[in-house]
């Protein structure tokens, strides 16, 4: 028997939801970074890489704006889905 064309809809859209909230687990995830001034800390893995992006000797410089860019859309995404459609 085959599945209907569309019937794993609401599987793909759910899997898109969850690779969503994966992304926004990883930016929260923390990490321990050294800072300009010498010292270690303890931050999350999106402040990390806006730390690093602000300095002047960023060799990642396009991985951490498209990690950036990448979190910003899962946030805006998830936004979405949990404030429903708009009303007409």
């Amino acid at each position: 028997m085959m599945d209907q064309p569309g019937s794993d809809a609401g599987g793909a859209a759910s899997s898109l939801i969850d690779s969503w909230r994966d992304i926004l687990d990883l930016a929260n995830s923390r990490v321990r970074i050294t800072c300009p001034d010498g010292k270690r800390r303890t931050v999350s893995r999106i402040e990390a890489r806006l730390i690093e992006l602000t300095s002047p000797t960023c060799k990642r410089r396009l991985m951490c704006q498209d990690f950036i860019v990448l979190v910003r859309q899962a946030l805006e995404m998830t936004q979405d889905i949990r404030e429903g459609p708009e009303p007409s």
